[in-house]
């Protein structure tokens, strides 16, 4: 065991070898002090003061971290990644952009004060908002594969085309008002 005070200079390579090398850096005015160590493969951060790993680099290559990541500057993965939990977005305007590399359009979800936005970002276009009160805004045309139910009142602003099939109006009491716009008599 060696004890330097001051600074150490060196020139090369320093080179610690054991089943398990340590490097221990006390900082004499605060709180944490930690430990570089080498264990069995796998590179390590310790927080010695708590008693707990921070940073752990395995031999295979992927990196643990213990803790919250806070990426300052930006998080950029440029593979496929997995998410174990809860994803969440934190901002003003928190969104969530889909660039399509090879194909268009691409898409943003966002949360804009409480409504709930897709946007096509390609054509400039809302395409579906989901509002604070919850009634949904489809902006362009919805099809709609194997039926829809209603439960309330339908209103169209704007002509109804039944193709290829009945209109049917049941119910106890049901009626089929039609009114024009002018003075004449409806029925």
């Amino acid at each position: 065991v060696s004890t330097f005070n001051g600074n150490i200079t060196g020139t090369g390579s320093l080179s610690i070898t054991s089943a398990a090398p340590e490097i221990f850096l006390t900082d004499t005015n605060a709180n944490s002090d930690y430990s570089i160590v080498v264990n069995g493969g796998q590179f390590r951060v310790r927080d010695e003061t708590n008693s707990a790993n921070r940073l752990a680099v395995n031999s295979d290559g992927h990196v643990d971290i213990y803790g919250r990541l806070d990426a300052v500057g930006g998080f950029i993965a440029s593979s496929n990644s997995a998410i174990e939990g809860n994803l969440e977005l934190t901002s003003t305007y928190p969104s969530l952009t889909w660039t399509d590399t090879n194909h268009n359009s691409d898409y943003r979800i966002t949360n804009n004060d409480g409504q709930l936005i897709i946007y096509d970002i390609t054509n400039g276009a809302h395409r579906l908002n989901v509002n604070a009160d919850g009634h949904i805004d489809i902006l362009g045309n919805l099809d709609v594969g194997d039926g829809i139910d209603v439960t309330g009142n339908i209103i169209a602003s704007g002509d109804i085309t039944a193709n290829g099939g009945d209109l049917t109006i049941s119910g106890a009491t049901a009626v089929l008002h039609l009114t024009d716009t002018n003075n004449d008599d409806d029925f």
